[in-house]
Protein backbone atom coordinates (compact mmCIF):
# COMPACT_ATOMS: atom_id res chain seq x y z
CA UNK A 1 0.00 0.00 0.00
CA UNK A 2 1.11 3.48 -0.76
CA UNK A 3 -0.56 6.49 0.79
CA UNK A 4 -0.54 8.55 3.89
CA UNK A 5 -2.51 10.53 6.41
CA UNK A 6 -2.43 14.13 7.49
CA UNK A 7 -4.28 16.46 9.83
CA UNK A 8 -4.73 20.04 8.69
CA UNK A 9 -5.60 23.05 10.81
CA UNK A 10 -8.35 25.37 9.61
CA UNK A 11 -7.14 28.86 10.38
CA UNK A 12 -8.92 32.20 10.39
CA UNK A 13 -6.53 34.76 8.95
CA UNK A 14 -5.43 37.89 10.84
CA UNK A 15 -6.11 40.14 7.89
CA UNK A 16 -2.46 40.91 7.22
CA UNK A 17 -2.70 39.64 3.67
CA UNK A 18 0.65 37.91 3.97
CA UNK A 19 -0.74 34.43 3.33
CA UNK A 20 1.38 32.98 6.11
CA UNK A 21 -1.51 31.12 7.76
CA UNK A 22 -1.29 33.02 11.03
CA UNK A 23 -4.46 33.59 13.02
CA UNK A 24 -6.92 31.67 15.11
CA UNK A 25 -7.32 27.91 14.75
CA UNK A 26 -11.03 27.26 14.35
CA UNK A 27 -11.09 23.61 13.34
CA UNK A 28 -9.27 20.63 11.96
CA UNK A 29 -9.76 18.27 9.09
CA UNK A 30 -8.13 14.93 8.42
CA UNK A 31 -7.40 13.21 5.17
CA UNK A 32 -6.24 9.70 4.37
CA UNK A 33 -4.95 8.82 0.92
CA UNK A 34 -4.50 5.30 -0.40
CA UNK A 35 -3.29 4.17 -3.81
CA UNK A 36 -4.24 0.54 -4.46
CA UNK A 37 -2.06 -1.22 -6.99
CA UNK A 38 -3.63 -2.33 -10.25
CA UNK A 39 -6.29 -4.97 -9.75
CA UNK A 40 -6.21 -4.71 -5.95
CA UNK A 41 -8.31 -2.97 -3.31
CA UNK A 42 -7.97 -1.70 0.23
CA UNK A 43 -10.63 -1.69 2.95
CA UNK A 44 -9.70 0.55 5.87
CA UNK A 45 -11.63 -0.62 8.93
CA UNK A 46 -11.01 2.32 11.27
CA UNK A 47 -9.58 5.76 10.86
CA UNK A 48 -8.71 7.61 14.08
CA UNK A 49 -7.00 10.87 14.83
CA UNK A 50 -6.54 13.20 17.76
CA UNK A 51 -6.37 16.95 18.05
CA UNK A 52 -6.65 17.40 21.80
CA UNK A 53 -6.14 14.01 23.39
CA UNK A 54 -9.48 12.61 22.26
CA UNK A 55 -9.83 9.83 19.72
CA UNK A 56 -12.51 10.07 17.05
CA UNK A 57 -13.61 7.13 14.91
CA UNK A 58 -14.41 8.52 11.51
CA UNK A 59 -15.30 5.52 9.39
CA UNK A 60 -16.02 2.56 11.63
CA UNK A 61 -17.03 -0.59 9.77
CA UNK A 62 -14.82 0.17 6.83
CA UNK A 63 -15.37 1.15 3.24
CA UNK A 64 -13.98 -0.12 -0.04
CA UNK A 65 -11.37 1.91 -1.85
CA UNK A 66 -10.65 0.42 -5.25
CA UNK A 67 -8.26 1.40 -7.98
CA UNK A 68 -9.84 3.94 -10.29
CA UNK A 69 -8.92 1.98 -13.41
CA UNK A 70 -8.57 -1.58 -14.58
CA UNK A 71 -6.57 -3.47 -17.18
CA UNK A 72 -7.74 -3.66 -20.76
CA UNK A 73 -9.80 -6.82 -21.26
CA UNK A 74 -9.80 -8.42 -24.71
CA UNK A 75 -13.31 -9.09 -26.05
CA UNK A 76 -12.64 -9.86 -29.72
CA UNK A 77 -9.71 -10.86 -31.91
CA UNK A 78 -9.30 -11.62 -35.60
CA UNK A 79 -5.96 -12.75 -37.07
CA UNK A 80 -5.05 -13.58 -40.65
CA UNK A 81 -1.88 -14.94 -42.24
CA UNK A 82 -0.89 -13.77 -45.71
CA UNK A 83 1.57 -15.70 -47.89
CA UNK A 84 4.62 -13.61 -48.66
CA UNK A 85 3.83 -11.08 -45.91
CA UNK A 86 3.11 -12.49 -42.45
CA UNK A 87 0.35 -12.24 -39.85
CA UNK A 88 -1.92 -9.35 -38.89
CA UNK A 89 -4.17 -9.33 -35.81
CA UNK A 90 -6.89 -6.89 -34.85
CA UNK A 91 -8.12 -6.84 -31.26
CA UNK A 92 -10.88 -5.07 -29.37
CA UNK A 93 -10.39 -4.30 -25.67
CA UNK A 94 -12.49 -2.61 -23.00
CA UNK A 95 -11.80 -1.29 -19.50
CA UNK A 96 -13.11 1.09 -16.85
CA UNK A 97 -11.06 4.22 -16.25
CA UNK A 98 -12.16 6.34 -13.27
CA UNK A 99 -15.62 4.85 -13.61
CA UNK A 100 -15.86 5.61 -17.33
CA UNK A 101 -16.04 2.64 -19.73
CA UNK A 102 -13.50 2.84 -22.56
CA UNK A 103 -12.89 0.84 -25.73
CA UNK A 104 -9.64 0.29 -27.62
CA UNK A 105 -8.77 -1.05 -31.05
CA UNK A 106 -5.35 -2.54 -31.74
CA UNK A 107 -3.49 -3.66 -34.84
CA UNK A 108 -0.51 -5.99 -34.38
CA UNK A 109 1.67 -6.97 -37.32
CA UNK A 110 4.07 -9.91 -37.39
CA UNK A 111 5.90 -9.78 -40.72
CA UNK A 112 7.48 -12.94 -42.13
CA UNK A 113 11.30 -13.00 -42.22
CA UNK A 114 12.56 -10.59 -44.87
CA UNK A 115 9.01 -9.30 -45.59
CA UNK A 116 7.00 -6.25 -44.57
CA UNK A 117 3.46 -5.13 -43.78
CA UNK A 118 2.36 -1.50 -44.05
CA UNK A 119 -0.28 -0.54 -41.40
CA UNK A 120 -2.56 2.26 -42.60
CA UNK A 121 -5.41 2.76 -40.11
CA UNK A 122 -6.73 1.37 -36.86
CA UNK A 123 -10.30 2.01 -35.73
CA UNK A 124 -12.49 1.29 -32.72
CA UNK A 125 -16.23 1.75 -32.51
CA UNK A 126 -19.68 0.41 -31.94
CA UNK A 127 -22.99 -0.08 -33.66
CA UNK A 128 -25.53 1.05 -31.09
CA UNK A 129 -29.23 0.68 -31.97
CA UNK A 130 -28.34 0.87 -35.67
CA UNK A 131 -26.06 3.91 -35.39
CA UNK A 132 -22.32 3.48 -35.96
CA UNK A 133 -19.81 5.67 -34.13
CA UNK A 134 -16.05 5.21 -34.12
CA UNK A 135 -12.64 6.77 -33.74
CA UNK A 136 -9.78 6.15 -36.18
CA UNK A 137 -6.06 6.70 -36.12
CA UNK A 138 -4.30 7.41 -39.42
CA UNK A 139 -1.05 5.44 -39.31
CA UNK A 140 0.11 7.06 -42.55
CA UNK A 141 0.36 10.54 -41.11
CA UNK A 142 2.73 11.99 -42.19
CA UNK A 143 3.63 8.93 -44.28
CA UNK A 144 3.06 5.18 -44.32
CA UNK A 145 5.79 3.00 -42.87
CA UNK A 146 6.55 -0.54 -43.97
CA UNK A 147 7.08 -2.62 -40.83
CA UNK A 148 9.57 -5.48 -41.12
CA UNK A 149 9.50 -6.35 -37.39
CA UNK A 150 6.70 -7.01 -34.92
CA UNK A 151 4.78 -3.78 -34.29
CA UNK A 152 1.46 -2.57 -32.90
CA UNK A 153 -0.64 0.58 -32.55
CA UNK A 154 -3.84 1.43 -30.70
CA UNK A 155 -6.68 3.92 -30.68
CA UNK A 156 -9.15 4.34 -27.82
CA UNK A 157 -12.16 6.39 -26.76
CA UNK A 158 -14.87 6.52 -24.12
CA UNK A 159 -17.55 3.90 -24.70
CA UNK A 160 -21.16 4.99 -25.01
CA UNK A 161 -23.38 2.58 -23.08
CA UNK A 162 -24.68 -0.29 -25.15
CA UNK A 163 -28.26 -0.17 -26.41
CA UNK A 164 -30.51 -3.05 -27.34
CA UNK A 165 -28.67 -3.77 -30.60
CA UNK A 166 -25.00 -3.41 -29.70
CA UNK A 167 -21.93 -4.55 -31.63
CA UNK A 168 -18.47 -3.52 -30.51
CA UNK A 169 -15.71 -3.69 -33.10
CA UNK A 170 -12.12 -2.89 -33.96
CA UNK A 171 -10.79 -2.80 -37.50
CA UNK A 172 -7.59 -1.99 -39.34
CA UNK A 173 -6.38 -1.53 -42.90
CA UNK A 174 -2.92 -2.39 -44.17
CA UNK A 175 -0.98 -2.98 -47.38
CA UNK A 176 0.90 -6.13 -48.34
CA UNK A 177 4.02 -6.48 -50.51
CA UNK A 178 1.76 -7.68 -53.35
CA UNK A 179 0.23 -4.18 -53.45
CA UNK A 180 -3.10 -5.38 -52.06
CA UNK A 181 -4.77 -3.28 -49.36
CA UNK A 182 -6.70 -5.38 -46.85
CA UNK A 183 -9.12 -4.65 -44.02
CA UNK A 184 -9.53 -6.89 -40.99
CA UNK A 185 -12.31 -6.57 -38.40
CA UNK A 186 -12.84 -8.11 -34.96
CA UNK A 187 -16.25 -7.73 -33.31
CA UNK A 188 -18.66 -9.03 -30.72
CA UNK A 189 -22.32 -8.47 -29.97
Amino acid sequence: MRGGAEAQKRVTGTGTGTGTGTGTVNGYRARTTVNPTEGNWLKPSTYVWSTSGGVVEVCGGGFDVAASWSNWFQLAEKCATYAGAGEVCVRRHERSHRGVPQERGQIAVHPAKGKWIEPRTVRVGAVNDGTTTSKSLDLCDPSCTRRSANWSATVHRNLVGPGSGFEGFASASFALPSGTVKTLKASYS
